[in-house]
């Protein structure tokens, strides 16, 4: 909002803030536990936080960055609830953390049960005995931290797609192993090589803060207690990356796809914080020269296993290894030489704590495929030009064969159809891809594949392509070599309607003529079908349609079956891209303008030599007829009709005609809400997917939709009646201080 078009700039003014705030936090939880004066090395140990290989690999995600910021306050906090203190910390960080990420904020808050039996454990004499005397305090602050966010919280978790969610009885079947130990322990070195597809846990914390965890547990020196309960934690930790079962109670007993142990910057934090500890048996000179030769010798020995094995050795980079272990040696030597309090040596070990990031960081970045800001000007400049060319102030979709991203719509301020998003509906998306749209796992686009019915159902009013026009749309401009169109068979967001119907399992052509006819009631057709011959028995791969109708051919096709499609018209070849992935459903390609008679040949290419089409249902091809489209766009956009966006959750529609069925190309959620002339009127789930809605007897109609998302209600009342108990018991203590 305040740095207008400039995004690219706002993106990384966020990361950096999120990057620095992370450092601060951490330092502000080493100088809450630990009341020495080494400021230098509680500085250069948040710096370690900020940049482990976590924020890193995932700076690109800031939404995951506020956990990593609030969890060392949230230890604070637990701290302060064990030692008898007011527990308005914990509870408002708790609360934040919620709000500002559900996802990171579930896994904050098993974190916190974490931390509070291992905090009792370090620094209560008696386990129980801390236990009765802080547990009910931390349940309620618990449980009101979570009330504080339940207008979040409870719209979020009625909201999630049961595609995401995993039964315990489920998630239980497969106690598999997820990663390769040495895999994990490679994160421990610079340079570990990862992608966005398959990572291992992200647990870099820098080199000098491993050595120093590393001698923690070597020293003899060192408290057995917190040994046993920072090895219990690590413990903790190295069995949820193991274990899928585990490692799916952290996702929220969901399979994450990608970006795998979203969880893992818990392990670096409490790593820190065992470095720390370290630290100070250095400084103490509790650490006899023995104990730093069999340091020395267990670091280099992981390194030696990491690089033996081939599954870790593929992800280590063999310069950032091979440096760690030059620096290994030479800070062990250093440290039993009792050079640790040395300026020099200092200041040695701050540059070999920034050159281990660095180099960390360079290595994990590499690979990354990234947009520049060049790249992203020119875009922004393109869709700005674009916008001034159509100059069109209604309420109307558009979109572009030219994607610049999986979020073009959202990232270039366009009402589109093209998403991603790892909680979207896929029934829907589904259902769109029926009808010839694109769809990927959670990610719907845009694509050329689709008719003109399909762009003027969903209201795409306007297109910006470098395909040639074949659907009878009218060009408006022309940017380089793109084409702004103009459908003027499209529909508006919301239109009039004749019925509301539900679909069965009927292909995505005929599909269509049951929506524009439950539209207009006209029983003339969109689509008619062609006929389709197999040529001869043996060629299995080959089949001859015979076109029907004059106007826009379309063939649906199996999915995964094929690595190739050839169409042959009168000696005229040309390749259909089929290049669809993950999933095996079928799907619609635009195959050409044909008249009728014309005769088509299809070749397919096999992936597999035993795919062959036995059953000629599992092809079918139909020919869209325009001037039939026209008739249905012109009786479907005759009424008297304007639509307004007040805000994204609320619009805004004047209807007059007899009409009591108001559809639209709003996907269907209980959420909406739906008044005509003031009086709320039935919402309907047309087509099965999507928004209509019911009436009155009027002919004049003023209709607002309005938006709130299921459990909204409910969730602000459990947040409004946290908050007035937190301040009551807030202003309690207040007042009980003053009489003391």
């Amino acid at each position: 909002m305040f740095l207008g078009n400039h995004m690219i700039f706002a993106a990384h003014a966020v990361a950096y803030s999120k990057i620095t705030c992370a450092s601060l936090t951490f330092c502000y939880c080493l100088r809450d536990y630990y009341k020495d004066n080494s400021i230098l090395m509680k500085s250069l140990m948040s710096v370690c936080y900020s940049f482990m290989g976590y924020i890193i690999f995932y700076s690109w995600n800031t939404s995951w960055m506020d956990g990593v910021i609030l969890l060392p306050i949230l230890f604070v906090g637990i701290r302060k609830i064990i030692c008898g203190k007011n527990a308005l910390q914990y509870v408002l960080t708790l609360a934040l953390a919620l709000i500002s990420n559900f996802y990171i904020g579930y896994m904050i808050c098993i974190t916190s049960v974490i931390l509070y039996i291992a905090s009792l454990l370090l620094y209560e004499k008696s386990f129980l005995n801390g236990l009765r005397k802080s547990f009910i305090t931390y349940a309620l602050s618990s449980l009101f931290g979570g009330g504080l966010a339940a207008f979040l919280l409870i719209p979020t978790f009625l909201g999630l797609p049961e595609t995401r969610k995993l039964s315990v009885l489920d998630a239980l079947k497969d106690m598999s192993i997820t990663v390769n130990p040495m895999v994990m322990m490679s994160g421990f070195f610079a340079g570990q090589q990862n992608d966005l597809g398959y990572n291992a846990p992200m647990i870099f914390i820098g080199l000098l803060p491993f050595i120093l965890v590393v001698l923690f547990f070597v020293c003899k020196k060192a408290n057995n207690r917190k040994k046993m309960v920072y090895m219990a934690l690590i413990i903790t930790f190295m069995l949820s990356f193991e274990n899928n079962f585990i490692n799916r109670i952290w996702h929220g007993m969901s399979d994450n796809v990608c970006f795998n142990y979203r969880y893992s910057f818990v392990l670096s934090f409490i790593l820190l914080i065992i470095a720390y500890d370290g630290y100070l048996l250095v400084i103490n000179n509790s650490i006899t020269t023995n104990e730093y030769i069999k340091t020395g010798v267990a670091i280099l020995f992981l390194a030696s296993l990491v690089l033996s094995i081939s599954e870790a050795a593929d992800k280590v980079t063999v310069p950032a290894i091979s440096m760690d272990v030059i620096l290994v040696c030479i800070v062990i030597a250093l440290f039993a030489r009792g050079y640790h309090s040395n300026k020099i040596i200092a200041g040695f070990l701050t540059v070999l704590i920034i050159y281990s990031s660095v180099v960390n960081s360079y290595y994990c970045l590499k690979g990354y495929a990234i947009r520049t800001y060049q790249s992203y000007g020119e875009m922004n400049a393109l869709m700005k030009e674009a916008e001034a060319k159509i100059n069109d102030d209604s309420f109307y979709r558009m979109d572009k064969s030219v994607r610049y991203g999986r979020c073009d719509p959202h990232l270039f301020s366009f009402n589109g159809l093209s998403n991603y998003s790892s909680t979207e509906n896929v029934e829907k998306l589904e259902f769109i891809r029926r009808l010839g749209a694109s769809h990927i796992w959670m990610w719907g686009r845009y694509n050329t594949n689709m008719s003109a019915s399909l762009e003027s159902l969903l209201g795409l009013k306007y297109i910006i392509t470098d395909a040639a026009n074949s659907k009878d749309y009218s060009q408006i401009g022309k940017i380089n070599d793109l084409s702004i169109l103009k459908n003027n068979y499209a529909l508006p967001i919301v239109f009039p309607a004749e019925s509301v119907i539900s679909v069965g399992d009927e292909n995505g052509f005929e599909l269509q003529n049951m929506m524009w006819n439950s539209i207009t009631a006209i029983d003339e057709n969109v689509f008619e079908q062609n006929r389709i011959l197999e040529l001869s028995p043996e060629e299995k791969h080959v089949l001859n349609v015979i076109i029907n109708n004059e106007g826009s051919a379309y063939i649906c096709i199996p999915n995964g079956s094929y690595s190739e499609v050839i169409v042959n018209s009168n000696g005229i070849e040309k390749e259909i891209k089929y290049n669809e992935e993950y999933t095996d459903e079928k799907i619609i390609f635009y195959v050409g303008e044909y008249k009728e008679g014309d005769e088509l040949t299809f070749t397919f290419s096999p992936t597999d030599e035993n795919n062959k089409i036995n059953n000629l249902d599992d092809v079918t091809c139909y020919t869209e007829i325009k001037h039939a489209l026209k008739e249905h766009s012109e009786t479907a956009n005759s009424s008297e009709l304007s639509i307004e966006e007040k805000k994204s959750s609320i619009i805004d529609i004047n209807y007059t005609g007899p009409k009591r069925i108001l559809a639209s190309s709003i996907p269907y959620d209980k959420g909406w809400k739906a008044f005509d002339n003031g009086k709320e009127v039935k919402t309907y789930n047309n087509w099965d997917h999507f928004l209509a809605i019911e009436l009155d007897d009027s002919n004049d109609h003023a209709v607002t939709l309005k938006f709130r998302p299921t459990g909204f209600h409910i969730g602000c009342i459990i947040s409004i009646l946290s908050l007035a108990f937190v301040a009551a018991y807030e202003a309690a203590l207040y007042l009980k201080r003053r009489r003391s």
